[in-house]
């Protein structure tokens, strides 16, 4: 019994010193002030649980920090890089080529000549979301690699805007080529593409998983649980909603907003000849979804439903806890969302960071690690 609760209380303390940890990146503004908090939030926890210093318990204060340095560094990438066209009259392409970056830049010809598309990929179509897999070869070395396409507009050539987009499309590339806490669930980046020249896109280039070879392919979470006899297990599945709602969680610690959080955008690399998705598809996202979160805000006058309640199909499935979890989610504000009012989302000031980022660790994710432990 006293292992166990001993096992339970450092846990407990583990958990909240990683919360604490995470509102310290909202509020201090240099990496030297979050290692002084650091080291005095240790020094209280070593006084408070009478634990002594030892090796194991280094160890894991040195990665937490080094976890949080991350965190704060990427961030403050993406909040230097976003300023310098605004105070930068000389914009152009050959300016962007001395910023420095620790990610490879290439234009479309060049890419073209050192990209070769697998085997399993030709003839397949570019359209979204398809994602072209296939061996970078640079420099003597080949790389199993994986591309992200976005569409380019020509209509913004030279101006302020066009640098801002070329701006975050390479910050983002460094940002997710750098170090970061593994509870991010990240590609790792090793470099983008301008092929606004010749075919109006830019593209992300990243690593295939270690491991990776000619018959590993890219499916999505949409595709894998569109197909019966490969839906994991419902316990699996919560804990996968579990870590996603906590890479979101860590994601927003540094400011990032990932637009496009839907199954079509979560990725898994499978060894091709194990699975068939081809005979099975779920259906698209519908602009039906829009009215369904309308009719939770009682914004629409019915259900947009043909026969019963999906969400309450849902909660007779998962529970009370997934449930709630998922409908705070869709309603987004207020009591039933995350306690945060509409109107209050173009504030933007660390006390409303704060108390966002506390409602989603909160309401989401520590109750859906509830249902998984």
């Amino acid at each position: 019994m006293n292992e166990l609760m001993g096992n339970y209380l450092a846990k407990h303390i583990h958990d909240t010193t990683a919360k604490t940890f995470r509102e310290m990146v909202f509020i201090r503004n240099s990496v030297s002030e979050l290692k002084d908090m650091f080291d005095a939030v240790t020094s209280l926890i070593e006084i408070s649980t009478h634990t002594p210093p030892d090796s194991s318990h280094d160890t894991n204060n040195s990665e937490t920090l080094q976890d949080l340095i991350r965190l704060k560094k990427i961030k403050c990438i993406s909040e230097s890089a976003l300023l310098r066209p605004r105070e930068d009259s000389d914009l152009n392409d050959d300016r962007l080529n001395e910023e420095p970056r620790d990610v490879l830049r290439y234009d479309g010809l060049r890419f073209r000549a050192c990209f070769a598309h697998a085997t399993n990929e030709i003839g397949k179509p570019e359209a979204p979301p398809h994602r072209p897999r296939g061996v970078l070869t640079d420099e003597g070395e080949d790389r199993e690699v994986w591309i992200e396409w976005r569409e380019a507009s020509k209509d913004l050539d030279g101006s302020i805007a066009a640098w801002e987009t070329m701006i975050r499309i390479a910050t983002l590339a460094q940002m997710l080529a750098a170090p970061k806490p593994r509870q991010f669930l990240t590609p790792t980046c090793i470099g983008y593409v301008d092929d606004r020249a010749a075919r109006s896109r830019f593209g992300w280039i990243f690593a295939m998983p270690e491991g990776s070879n000619c018959s590993t392919a890219l499916r999505t979470l949409h595709s894998l649980l569109g197909k019966v006899q490969h839906q994991p297990p419902l316990p699996h599945r919560i804990a996968l909603a579990h870590r996603l709602a906590s890479s979101l969680l860590y994601l927003h610690t540094v400011g990032w907003l990932h637009k496009a959080v839907h199954g079509a955008n979560v990725i898994f690399s499978v060894n091709e000849s194990d699975l068939n998705l081809e005979s099975h598809r779920w259906p698209e996202p519908s602009p039906q979804d829009a009215r369904i979160r309308g009719w939770l805000l009682e914004e629409e006058g019915s259900p947009p439903f043909k026969d019963a309640n999906p969400l309450l199909g849902l909660r007779r499935v998962v529970g009370d806890k997934y449930y709630s979890a998922t409908r705070r989610c869709l309603v987004a504000h207020g009591e039933s969302g995350m306690h945060v009012e509409e109107e209050g989302d173009e504030m933007r000031s660390s006390e409303m960071e704060i108390q966002l980022h506390t409602a989603f660790s909160d309401l989401i994710v520590e109750e859906l690690k509830g249902i998984v432990t």
